[in-house]
């Protein structure tokens, strides 16, 4: 049973949309014929259009649609519940059903198909089928403004079908339409089986590349479908969706799958963000952007549905990272490193020039994050010659003046060397009272605080090798740099507390 006044006022809240809208046949997905089709039953006679809406111009719509409005928005209209046989208000269809329940044209093999090649089993599964791109047959024009090289889309009555065996045993499909302005000749090549759908009288919208035949405009083997005020044009005269196939399934096909779920199920998705946060993004809301991004009004609207698309993937990403990132912190405890230690601020004075405001900032970032007690995972970035090798190492003394171990590794041996070389010129003010090979002692105060710092990577001795694992074993080294070398098993550092990469 369905509420007539019910429908009345829907039909009259989407005309009097569109009439706002300038009469653009924007206002439902599918344009006005299919929310007529939808509400035949409750449009007078009178207002049934014997040509489609999408053919009328502004002016034509304008009047069918103020008329209706008219007709609907008076006393007469009263709250009555009619008998209605559309099978669409007797068996609701819901976004996690199978497929099966949209009804043709989903059949056992397409099901099949779906399934076993893009594991869409639900209604919902279907809807995030999303086209790979559209080809752009919008520019619908008469025929004596058709050019050559170009894609567009024209409305033709059929004058003359007929099918054309060639030499080589082809079977081809010679079509004549015209409209007022003139005709065309359209090929279709072995594709006899269309000659059923090109009836003579027949209103036909052809959609393809314009080309030159013989020194006259003609069309081959182009989208079309016919002109059907019951149905709305889903492969011709649009933006028409090209979606991911398989063997055995058509994009006609699949166009109609989808838009039929779109009509049916599109409804009940619910969008997970408030619209004061779509208000202040300039977002889509998630159902127009669904219905927008497979059958797009304009290229404004796709790429206004991609952007909401898109946003949700980078969204959720985050949410992922956000929610690995507090599991993370709750299951790994850190060192508590003192925000106030003695060797980076002595490090700060051994310098030969002072830190800029960035480079303090970061320094403050990072010492706030190893007070916290929680392992830090942070990216410190920044051009060549930026200060971030200072940064990193003001970091590493925090916890080696706490008795605790530090690593820096480079990703090549020649970087490795180039961050000892430049490691111990940080320290160049302070005393070096040990060197050898690749090790160096520096005495950073008068207290006889020192720092020792070892390179160590894979072409070097294995006696050197040797020496700096046990050196670093029995806590005799406080910061090594090296290459991943570092990660290999023979490298044990009791104490590590801060790994720079």
């Amino acid at each position: 049973m369905t509420n007539s006044f019910d429908k009345s006022q829907t039909i009259i809240s989407i005309l009097t949309q569109e009439k706002k809208n300038g009469c653009n046949n924007s206002v439902v997905i599918g344009g006005i014929d299919e929310f007529i089709n939808e509400h035949i039953e409750f449009i007078p006679a009178k207002f049934h259009l014997k040509t489609p809406y999408r053919s009328l111009n502004v002016q034509q719509r304008l009047k069918w649609v103020s008329g209706l409005i008219s007709f609907f928005d008076t006393p007469k209209i009263k709250k009555t519940r009619t008998k209605t046989n559309n099978p669409r208000e007797k068996s609701q269809v819901f976004l996690e059903d199978s497929i099966h329940k949209l009804g043709p044209p989903v059949s056992q093999r397409n099901a099949k198909i779906l399934l076993e090649k893009f594991s869409i089993q639900s209604v919902q599964d279907l809807l995030m089928h999303f086209p790979d791109r559209h080809d752009d047959f919008s520019d619908v024009v008469m025929v004596n403004n058709l050019i050559v090289g170009k894609s567009q889309s024209v409305l033709l009555t059929v004058s003359d079908a007929r099918l054309v065996k060639s030499r080589r045993g082809r079977s081809d499909v010679f079509v004549r339409g015209s409209d007022s302005t003139g005709s065309i000749l359209v090929t279709f090549y072995n594709q006899q089986w269309i000659l059923k759908d090109l009836k003579k009288g027949s209103k036909i919208m052809m959609s393809g590349k314009v080309v030159s035949l013989n020194g006259k405009i003609s069309l081959q083997n182009p989208s079309f479908e016919p002109i059907d005020k019951k149905s709305p044009n889903l492969h011709t005269g649009r933006l028409v969706p090209v979606y991911p196939l398989s063997l055995g399934l058509r994009q006609k096909t699949i166009r109609t799958m989808i838009f039929r779920a779109l009509m049916i199920a599109s409804d009940q998705i619910n969008d997970f963000l408030p619209d004061n946060f779509l208000s202040r993004l300039g977002l889509m809301d998630l159902k127009t952007s669904i219905r927008k991004f497979h059958y797009p009004d304009s290229v404004r609207s796709f790429n206004n549905a991609r952007r909401r698309l898109v946003f949700n993937e980078l969204f959720f990403l985050q949410l992922s990272v956000q929610k690995r990132k507090i599991e993370w912190l709750k299951s790994v405890k850190s060192y508590l490193i003192s925000p106030d230690t003695h060797l980076p601020k002595m490090f700060l004075q051994l310098l030969e020039f002072t830190p800029t405001t960035d480079q303090i900032n970061s320094m403050k970032d990072i010492t706030r994050d190893m007070a916290s007690g929680q392992p830090m995972r942070r990216l410190l970035q920044g051009d060549v010659g930026s200060g971030k090798t200072l940064v990193a190492i003001h970091s590493i003394l925090s916890v080696i003046d706490q008795g605790l171990q530090g690593a820096l590794m480079a990703p090549t041996e020649v970087l490795a060397e180039q961050h000892f070389i430049s490691i111990k010129k940080m320290f160049g003010r302070a005393e070096e009272i040990y060197r050898e090979n690749h090790i160096s002692v520096f005495k950073i105060d008068q207290h006889n605080k020192s720092i020792s710092v070892a390179l160590i990577t894979g072409s070097m001795k294995d006696s050197e090798k040797q020496r700096i694992r046990a050196m670093l074993k029995n806590l005799e080294i406080d910061l090594i740099v090296g290459t991943h070398t570092l990660i290999q098993d023979t490298i044990v550092i009791p104490n590590l507390a801060i790994v720079v990469i």
